[in-house]
């Protein structure tokens, strides 16, 4: 798209006048809407992204004037105009006391006096007012494999708590709204190329961006996008809790933010990363050796200034971790029943084994109560494989602070765990009975070495993928023994939290059914051990 035109919506009960402001900012190059009343504007704003909002509050039909400055007010306090230029039309005998409210309440941009009004002037006024946001309408965007997959990085999308589904009418409005948004996050820029990256399972996109400005390529970025209240509160996650804490750090910083009436965006920077890819890729191509120094480059690195002076604190960890989660009854069974290889209530029988075995359901078990002695501090909260990049130094860097905040010290460690064993151990590289003997063998390591290794030679398997698995299960929870973050604490400590994030595998929809059993089995074992 080469060249893309402002969207205005004038809203009048005056439809003479609508049609002079139409005709004045169409000839401009503008596409303009109208509005008759305020349910009319409510419906075109919602339905609609735009870049321009003209207020006529000199309404004739209206005794007090009152009511298209009501719905401005109503729509700020709701945030559905903030990505707009707001302007107020008002006679003048009415234009100084709701110019001061207006601009004092609901931060408006320019007020016009409608008496004096001249369609000439007032269409360059408005041209020129579109112009001082920061969006470049005629940014070149290339996508890697092609324009399919603009509407494709959509798809599945959560906004307002809902998916996007394929070729319906929202689907088609965001792939709209997403080339706006990039058109405002890279508004200094000529074109950029713009690959899709893996993303977690909370609803938001990830893209790797090139820019190239007027005096050439531009260093590589990271965006991530979603629904706009979800990342405006990542943006305030940074500002509290990285910002300050882990600059320098090989963090990547925020560069630029922007949103649309339906998408926020912001534009991660890796400085002196030339390249880079997601933990995920990563660990599907090195070596354990290479897999650990990443592992330490994250913790003891990137991560460490959040680690270093965790608090004591003694409280319900279950409580914990299913606030975390959003765990319920409901969309756990919804989650596990969904897989169909697993029988029972209060016990679980998995028939799919060579030999079936029987646990305790880790369901019941999540809501007990499970009162521990730990410690907390900041944790960044979502450290999957799609957070974490990697640069070709091996350096780490993260993304995704959506869910950073104050939390159990040993949950990154332990998500970490989780996720390496259940979801990047492929699909076709163990079966549901070889990842039984995997996590027995993790469960039968007790004890550390006085370098704070367990013996990996003790599991005997011809499985390279399964090894690896093990060998990575290992080093974490080896690092998080050697380096104290537990210490005096029981095993427990580590064993509630693997427990919470297996028993959530089973709501990873995307994953293949034996991987979400793989974490139902885990989560199972670790109720068993831990008796609850």
């Amino acid at each position: 798209m080469s060249s893309r035109a402002h969207r205005a919506l004038i809203l009048d009960d005056d439809s003479e006048f609508r049609r002079v402001v139409v005709d004045a900012l169409n000839e401009r190059g503008f596409v303009t809407d109208e509005a008759a009343n305020p349910v009319e504007g409510l419906s075109r704003i919602d339905d609609q992204n735009y870049h321009l909002l003209i207020f006529d509050i000199s309404m004739t039909g209206s005794p007090s004037n009152r009511d298209w400055l009501d719905l401005l007010r109503d729509l700020r306090a709701e945030g559905k105009i903030d990505a707009a230029k707001i302007v107020v039309l008002s006679q003048f005998a009415r234009i100084k006391q709701n110019t001061r409210e207006a601009f004092r309440d609901y931060d408006v941009d320019d007020v016009v006096d409608r008496t004096a009004f001249d369609d000439e002037v007032f269409g360059d006024e408005m041209k020129k007012l579109v112009e001082t946001l920061e969006f470049n309408p005629t940014l070149q965007v290339a996508w890697t494999h092609g324009d399919t997959e603009a509407a494709e990085v959509l798809v599945n999308l959560k906004i307002a708590g809902t998916r996007v589904r394929r070729n319906t009418p929202r689907h088609e409005r965001l792939v709209a709204e997403l080339d706006d948004l990039l058109c405002r996050l890279f508004w200094k820029a000529e074109s950029i190329l713009v690959s899709i990256l893996p993303a977690g399972r909370g609803g938001a996109g990830v893209l790797r961006v090139q820019p190239t400005f007027h005096s050439g390529p531009g260093a590589p970025v990271v965006v991530k996008f979603g629904d706009v209240h979800d990342i405006e509160a990542e943006n305030d996650h940074y500002d509290e809790y990285v910002k300050d804490f882990l600059a320098g750090a090989r963090a990547a910083s925020v560069k630029s933010r922007a949103r649309t009436r339906l998408l926020g965006g912001i534009c991660y920077a890796l400085f002196g990363a030339e390249e880079f890819e997601t933990f995920s890729a990563f660990y599907a191509r090195e070596t354990t050796a290479e897999i650990a120094k990443v592992i330490d480059n994250l913790f003891l690195s990137t991560c460490a200034t959040w680690y270093v002076s965790p608090t004591p604190a003694t409280y319900d960890l279950a409580k914990e971790y299913r606030t975390r989660l959003g765990m319920t009854a409901e969309n756990l069974n919804t989650g596990w029943k969904d897989l169909k290889y697993a029988q029972g209530s209060e016990t679980l029988k998995f028939t799919t084994l060579q030999s079936p075995l029987s646990v305790r359901n880790p369901i019941s078990a999540a809501f007990k109560v499970i009162n521990q002695s730990t410690f907390r501090c900041t944790t960044h909260g979502d450290l999957t494989g799609g957070n974490i990049l990697v640069d070709h130094e091996r350096n780490t860097w993260l993304i995704d602070f959506a869910r950073t905040g104050v939390g159990h010290v040993l949950s990154d460690l332990a998500l970490l765990d989780v996720f390496t064993r259940c979801a990047l151990l492929g699909v076709d590289e163990a079966t549901l009975d070889e990842r039984l003997l995997l996590e027995r063998a993790l469960l039968e390591v007790k004890n550390f070495d006085s370098a704070g290794k367990p013996k990996v030679e003790d599991f005997a398997t011809g499985n390279a993928a399964l090894k690896k698995a093990f060998v990575t299960s290992l080093h974490i929870r080896a690092l998080a023994a050697k380096h104290g973050w537990h210490r005096n604490q029981p095993r427990t400590d580590y064993d509630v939290a693997t427990m919470f994030y297996a028993l959530n595998m089973v709501r990873f929809y995307h994953l293949a059914p034996v991987q979400r059993m793989h974490g139902l089995l885990a989560a199972g074992l670790l109720a068993e051990r831990l008796q609850l």
